[in-house]
């Protein structure tokens, strides 16, 4: 037997407004009373919510409601994961999604794909692609290196519009 849900059982247990992305139980099950549904985000931040015993992510649902598949993965476009409107959530690959993280702590320039390299005094450029982190060189700016590094990634990735930086 298959227990994966459908958008049909979505639709009999819960509605949902794309505009603003929110949830509403249908039906009372146990002691979650029919309403709005009052998601607690996860430590990452993602909002989430049982249904029929099974834990699901709301932006996974939202897909699922709207389109009837589940998504291979899900992109939140504006970095939000708490923002599930059906306007902001696109099906994408893995790498795809990766490409529209925020920028690590690591990365002080606050740019991607610019990292100070203490030892030689310089902006080095990196990016990662298939779990691998390739060099682009060494710059006198942080801007520099940010640059070859978004040169880079247009010729690497995929063209995938996400939130740039």
């Amino acid at each position: 037997m298959n227990n994966e849900l459908t958008q049909s059982r979505l639709k009999e247990l819960v509605s949902y407004e794309p505009k603003t992305g929110e949830f509403c139980r249908l039906v009372s099950v146990s002691s979650v009373l029919a309403g709005p549904v009052k998601a607690k985000p996860s430590k990452n931040g993602y909002l989430r919510m049982h249904i029929d015993g099974r834990l699901y992510y709301l932006h996974r649902l939202a897909w699922l409601y709207v389109y009837g598949n589940w998504p291979k993965e899900v992109d939140h476009i504006d970095g939000n994961p708490s923002n599930n409107k059906i306007s902001n959530l696109r099906d994408c690959s893995h790498n795809q999604n990766m490409q529209n993280m925020s920028t690590k702590t690591i990365a002080v320039s606050g740019l991607k794909g610019a990292y100070w390299h203490p030892i030689c005094q310089l902006w080095q450029s990196k990016i990662r692609y298939e779990n691998r982190t390739k060099s682009l060189g060494y710059y006198h700016t942080a801007e520099e290196a940010h640059k070859a590094y978004l040169n880079a990634k247009s010729n690497v990735h995929e063209f995938f519009t996400g939130r740039s930086n």
